[in-house]
């Protein structure tokens, strides 16, 4: 078995300050589809061993600063992060849950690095099963122009759907927790069928299937024709991007077991088409899709059991491997990219969870 992230661990979240509502969040780190350039202002840590939020503010050079007035305390050990404008301040606030939990915790923040509980918070999502939560994400799921969160639960493969209020109140949406698969790790929210509603896409762990839940547009979510989708054994992480160009999402889903990343090329509708995919040369957790040689073809990195993977697309949903493996600790398993030392270079973000640190790596 993989040292894929149970419960005891954290993470850590990278991203830009006032960030526009996000379209995909998952896991513990957290980037555009696409992974174009961006400039990154801070970088949010799941700290679970004292059940803390750590806020660091960059400082434009590669380096980071605690934000004022010290970690978030939770009460309970987080395990995943998402980010979003929850209250429509344009301030940025965060959703954490713990691995075994079945509430999310929601925080508003003050706009200079400080965040508070929002009314209601925490928030239950699932009830009558043990917590083992494995999956959040936000995304406008009703279309009312507010975020919402959802949840997966790991054992029974059940979504809980929580609607915003727009003041940072949820409650849960039409029939959740939905039962969509056998049991998932992270999902990932975008639309993948092009009506302009959000879907939702998960690894189901148990089901060694990638199972396409296409968004009603109120919250509610039921299967894609075709899914689930057989994979190889054990998916473990789905990123949602555009990996040939022909302006659909595709999918690339890493396996917590084995050495390779799966590719699904979006075909409309919310079918998609297996290419067989390519082998990693060693476990790959999280991953991220970005142009690394300036081609304008989506690359992929990707981050699993000791190193850190760069490999180049072709546009056609290709993808060789370049360079040697970055040697990182065997149990960094999130991390984030961004310019983070404004040079319109992607860099790198990623936790040590064992030391307790952060490393930041800068593009040359």
């Amino acid at each position: 078995m993989a040292e894929n992230p149970e419960g005891g661990q954290g993470g850590s979240h990278v991203d830009p300050p006032n960030v526009p509502p996000p379209r995909r969040s998952g896991g513990l780190s957290r980037r555009r589809p696409g992974g174009g350039v961006r400039r990154v202002g801070y970088v949010i840590t799941a700290n679970a061993g004292d059940s803390t939020l750590g806020v660091l503010l960059g400082d434009g050079r590669g380096g980071f600063r605690v934000a004022p007035g010290g970690p978030v305390h939770l009460g309970v050990p987080p395990h995943l992060i998402a980010v979003g404008d929850f209250n429509a301040d344009a301030r940025l606030d965060l959703a954490a849950t713990s691995h075994d939990s079945n509430e999310v915790q929601v925080l508003l923040g003050d706009g200079r690095g400080g965040f508070a509980p929002a009314p209601g918070s925490p928030v239950a999502a699932f009830a009558g099963v043990k917590a083992h939560n494995h999956g959040l994400a936000v995304a406008d799921v009703n279309g009312d122009g507010t975020l919402d969160i959802t949840l997966g639960h790991q054992e029974t493969g059940q979504v809980a759907v929580l609607l915003g209020d727009g003041k940072g109140r949820f409650a849960p949406g039409p029939g959740s927790p939905l039962r969509l698969g056998r049991g998932f790790y992270p999902h990932a929210l975008a639309d993948v069928d092009g009506d302009g509603r959000i879907d939702l896409v998960a690894p189901d762990l148990l089901g060694s299937a990638i199972v396409v839940a296409l968004g009603d547009g109120r919250g509610g979510f039921s299967p894609a024709p075709g899914s689930p989708i057989a994979v190889k054994a054990r998916p473990f992480y789905v990123l949602l991007a555009d990996l040939n160009g022909d302006g659909r999402n595709d999918v690339a889903a890493t396996h917590d077991d084995i050495d390779d990343v799966d590719v699904l090329l979006g075909e409309g509708g919310g079918r998609f088409r297996s290419t067989g995919g390519f082998h990693a040369g060693g476990r790959g957790w999280e991953i991220a899709a970005l142009d690394l040689n300036g081609d304008d073809h989506k690359d992929l990195l990707v981050l699993g059991n000791g190193a850190l993977r760069g490999f180049l697309g072709d546009g056609k949903g290709g993808f060789v491997s370049v360079g040697s493996p970055y040697p990182t600790p065997r149990d960094s398993w999130t991390f984030g990219v961004g310019d983070v030392n404004k040079d319109g270079r992607v860099d790198v973000v990623f936790a040590d969870l064992s030391a307790g640190k952060l490393t930041v790596l800068l593009r040359r």
